[in-house]
């Protein structure tokens, strides 16, 4: 992190800015390779912003935390920062709360999965969802990257699967015969005591790992491929079945792909929810399911909201589909 002092006017300095983002942002060739940077800039005017040191950089940190999302690389300092940043604040230490008896403010909300060879719901996948009596209804969006960044993550992954199977129970006791996936992330799987828990929690209930699939994103299995590998591997030697969520939108790749030990793909939304009227998402979505078919595969397709998009899909040979 660098920190720099600028005066002068406000157009001066955005020419500035954008010209040192520019020189930054162009690749550095050295001992024969071409390594880029990731640059991001966060700016707060002194001192109508900023009166104290203590300000100065809590107000750099946000702005420039930002700016790390943001297309322009560029963000200056404005108030709904503070108020975003409070409201991280809150929700860490709500989060924290919940796992010191709380957790009954959990829930799982169950998207239905079609299987358009029967039309019948034959799987669902379980969507957590918080309800806090200080912030009211908390979005996964929003906590679970917070949860992630404070070492949560684990214990709601753990509450998922003891909730999953809890539920598993009560639709067998209905007649209802489902599978449930769960999603989990690259720290969970390489957490031993995570599938430990859920085969014993399988077997106290007298229920079938076939019933439980868990759900990855492309972005998490390639943080390290061979280690993600190894672990799943764990998992499919007891009888779960994985799945590649979100897929098409990381770095997808055959190298990787023909190496993963999975058992579905699920075409991210967005090449879903406007397949109707879209060509490059048709064209995308057929590919992905030519690929899938040549790797033995099946696929979810996400998103499905309108009965000709549904149709497509029938006519290209989608397994399963579940809507937004």
């Amino acid at each position: 992190e660098i920190s720099l002092g600028l005066v002068g006017s406000e157009m001066c300095i955005r020419d500035s800015l954008n010209a040192l983002l520019e020189a930054l942002l162009h690749p550095v060739f050295s001992s024969g390779m071409n390594i880029s940077m990731d640059v991001s800039i966060g700016i707060v005017k002194c001192p109508v912003q900023a009166d104290s040191a203590e300000t100065l950089f809590r107000r750099a940190w946000l702005a420039l935390e930002q700016a790390c999302h943001s297309r322009s690389h560029i963000q200056y300092y404005h108030t709904d920062l503070d108020k975003s940043y409070l409201r991280r604040l809150l929700i860490i230490a709500e989060l924290e709360s919940v796992f010191k008896g709380r957790d009954s403010e959990f829930s799982l909300f169950y998207q239905p999965k079609v299987n358009l060879d029967t039309g019948l719901v034959e799987a669902a996948e379980a969507l957590i969802r918080w309800h806090n009596p200080v912030l009211g209804h908390v979005f996964p969006d929003e906590f679970i990257s917070l949860a992630e960044q404070t070492g949560l993550l684990p214990k709601i992954s753990f509450w998922v699967i003891n909730q999953a199977i809890r539920d598993l129970v009560v639709f067998r006791e209905k007649g209802i015969s489902i599978s449930v996936s769960v999603n989990v992330s690259a720290q969970d799987i390489t957490d031993t005591t995570l599938l430990e828990y859920a085969v014993n929690l399988l077997k106290a209930n007298e229920l079938e790992p076939s019933q439980l699939c868990f759900e990855l994103t492309e972005s998490q299995l390639l943080m390290d491929p061979d280690l993600a590998i190894s672990r799943l591997c764990e998992f499919r030697k007891h009888g779960f079945r994985v799945s590649v969520d979100d897929f098409g939108t990381g770095y997808s790749s055959l190298a990787y792909l023909k190496r993963l030990p999975i058992d579905e793909l699920k075409i991210d939304k967005s090449f879903v929810l406007q397949l109707d009227t879209q060509p490059d998402d048709q064209s995308i979505v057929q590919t992905i399911l030519a690929l899938a078919k040549r790797f033995h595969l099946s696929v979810v397709a996400e998103g499905v909201e309108v009965p000709t998009s549904l149709l497509m899909l029938q006519q290209w040979g989608c397994q399963w589909v579940q809507g937004y």
